[in-house]
């Protein structure tokens, strides 16, 4: 090979890599940065809430609700559960019932304990029309068909189910839960009279000692919080919080100012491994970015200095072939 096509590989070389480098570079830099960005953003409309209805007089209802086992990537609870204490206003012999309407989907039953033996247990999924042209939601009805004791007037039982639907993702490392609750006549499901007529309703966050927990692992850091939790409890032997919140205390007194009422609980969480992923993605994406955009302006301007380099040699022979001929005419004369 000689020096004038070596020197020309090499020019074309020096034009050709850094625009194909720059160009790969640059676009893997904007696909890094489009993996921070897409997601399927969704903002759930939100159903009616938790509320016990039952076929018998209760003088009190205690209701506890624990979320455990927080799947934030399936958007679901392996493990929620429910305890429910009450007690009769008199003595029972005749079958009754008592159910609970859940909000989202409950997906199954894992178990339940209850004082007395249950002779029927269904679970329902309803739909939930929208009152304000918002979606469609799903609900869950539970119930239980029990014989009371004639001697025994206070209960309680346990149900622990999978539950999904209110926990989503609203950004690349953030997940908003949402726990409703049904404070008033408006929040009950249709479903619930056609299972029980005439069943008598106890709405949550009516004053008596009802609680939401929710269990997070070391993971997820909450941002917000809408009521803050009354207590944050660290788990001993285990990387993991416990945020509860006193129900009852909403909608009541505190001191010399009415709290107010409470519809649900609202909790944004931030996952610490997304969190640092997004920032890798965002980092390479500003790295390889940066570079390829160098790279096309470098590789650019050399093809611009080889044009113009090349232009001014093919006008350089013209220039002097006028010369010559002006010199030899200008001899020829003399």
């Amino acid at each position: 090979m000689s020096k004038k096509s070596l020197a020309r590989s090499l020019r074309i070389l020096v034009i050709v890599f850094p625009i194909l480098t720059g160009v790969f570079a640059t676009i893997y830099g904007l696909y890094l940065y489009n993996r921070t960005q897409i997601f399927y953003h969704e903002d759930r409309p939100i159903p009616p809430g938790f509320l016990v209805f039952s076929s018998m007089e209760l003088t009190s209802v205690n209701l506890s609700i624990q979320i455990i086992n927080l799947n934030f990537e399936q958007g679901r609870s392996d493990k929620a559960s429910m305890i429910c204490d009450f007690d009769l206003a008199s003595s029972l012999t005749d079958d009754q019932t008592i159910g609970l309407q859940i909000p989202y989907v409950l997906e199954q039953i894992i178990d339940s304990k209850f004082d007395v033996q249950v002779s029927k247990r269904e679970v329902i999924r309803e739909i939930s029309p929208p009152t304000d042209g918002a979606k469609q939601t799903e609900i869950t009805i539970v119930y239980f068909r029990f014989k009371p004791n004639q001697a025994v007037t206070h209960y309680s039982f346990n149900v622990f189910f999978n539950w999904s639907g209110f926990v989503w993702k609203t950004d690349y490392a953030e997940y908003k839960l949402v726990i409703p609750f049904a404070r008033d006549e408006r929040a009950l499901h249709s479903s619930i009279d056609s299972i029980l007529q005439n069943a008598k309703i106890r709405y949550i966050t009516q004053g008596e000692s009802d609680h939401a927990s929710v269990l997070v692992n070391a993971e997820a850091k909450v941002k917000e919080a809408f009521p803050m939790p009354e207590s944050v409890m660290g788990l001993h032997g285990y990387t993991a919080q416990m945020l509860t919140w006193e129900l009852s205390h909403r909608g009541g007194i505190i001191g010399k100012e009415v709290a107010p009422s409470l519809d649900e609980v609202v909790v944004y969480f931030e996952i610490s491994s997304e969190t640092e992923q997004r920032n890798s993605y965002l980092y390479g994406a500003g790295i390889f970015t940066g570079l390829g955009v160098s790279l096309l302006f470098s590789g650019i301007y050399e093809a611009l200095k080889t044009l113009e380099e090349s232009r001014k040699a093919r006008q350089a022979p013209a220039v002097h072939d006028r010369s010559s001929t002006f010199c030899a005419r200008w001899y020829r004369s003399l």
